[in-house]
């Protein structure tokens, strides 16, 4: 026998107040709420890139964090992080949602020649990365 009378009430009671209580937080805590919200994009972003073959450019090897970018090898990686919040856009990568041979890590200026040569079809750069 139940606890409670009606498990079903109870448990959409719980539901409600956690939700009113977590935006009381929110609306109290507003720089702690972001520092959240940082921390775990960042975190997710980290585990993405190393998921999909580490936190380095896939073309020159460059390793700083700053310009590194998840790269859609087909292109459409525009209208994919519209379509979705950037955190449900790579928890699909993470979670496999997504097929991850679509994907790899590319520098910026890796990303860009990346463009040019398979959007524009414009070949023959070379990018070297000098630590």
């Amino acid at each position: 026998m139940s606890k409670y009378i009606n498990i079903e009430a109870r448990k959409q009671y719980n539901r409600e107040y956690s939700r009113e209580y977590m935006k009381k937080w929110r609306a109290n805590n507003p720089d702690k709420q972001k520092a959240r919200d940082k921390t775990y994009r960042q975190k997710l972003r980290a585990d993405v890139m190393i998921i999909l073959g580490g936190k380095h450019c896939s073309d020159c090897g460059c390793d700083v964090d700053g310009i590194l970018e998840i790269n859609h090898k087909d292109g459409g990686g525009r209208q994919e992080t519209k379509d979705k919040k950037y955190e449900a856009y790579l928890r699909s990568i993470r979670d496999h949602a997504n097929p991850q041979e679509k994907y790899n890590v590319l520098c910026r200026v890796c990303n860009a020649k990346h463009y040019v040569e398979e959007m524009l079809g414009i070949k023959g750069f070379t990018i070297v990365w000098n630590k």
